[in-house]
């Protein structure tokens, strides 16, 4: 999906808003306001988490093109340093889901793009829960395999093998809460 396909998406939800011959931009306060009413109630349905991964997929894919084509030695840095601090913190889940969160956050500042920085910090607290939930179910392995396979696409400027592993990484997650989810269901129905 491309980086407008996913602007149209996030206009069509009421957080973005396009005027001809100016430019996207978030729309004022109120979204933001809006979207921030809401991230209690998506932190409380279990189901949430897959609109989560969803809209990661949708924006991520897009930040990681935008990361791979023009992000400086400084935004690699940054990836680099946050990726040590994912290893060192591996056995304390949530110092490793505030690292994994800032390798996003981070994502989304080296993209260049205002508008995906500011959609991130806006549900950064539900982009928090999510990973969370995952890394308490699965752990870290595959946050840690997935975020070094990212950073050295970037960091070779392999804009299509970088968006291959995001959509990857988030297939996988989608898939194996599923399955997860339906273990748990048939243990409830026996």
């Amino acid at each position: 999906m491309s980086v407008r396909e996913g602007l149209q998406r996030l206009e069509s939800l009421g957080l973005l808003e396009t005027r001809h011959r100016a430019g996207t931009f978030v729309r004022g306060n109120n979204a933001e306001d809006s979207m921030s009413a809401l991230l209690p109630i998506l932190a409380l349905s279990s189901t949430d988490i897959f609109d989560v991964l969803e809209f990661r997929r949708i924006i991520e894919e897009g930040t990681v093109t935008l990361v791979a084509e023009k992000g400086t030695s400084e935004d690699i840095a940054a990836l680099k340093s946050n990726y040590a601090s994912m290893v060192e913190w591996q056995s304390d889940i949530n110092r490793f889901t505030q690292a994994d969160l800032q390798f996003h956050l981070i994502l989304a500042q080296a993209s260049g793009y205002p508008i995906i920085m500011k959609i991130t910090r806006i549900i950064r607290d539900t982009l928090s829960v999510s990973m969370e939930n995952i890394v308490r179910t699965f752990g870290t392995h595959d946050g840690l395999s997935y975020h070094r396979k990212l950073i050295k696409a970037i960091e070779a400027r392999a804009v299509k093998l970088a968006e291959s592993i995001l959509e990857e990484h988030v297939s996988r997650t989608i898939q194996r809460l599923r399955a997860e989810e339906g273990l748990n269901r048939a243990g409830r129905d026996s």
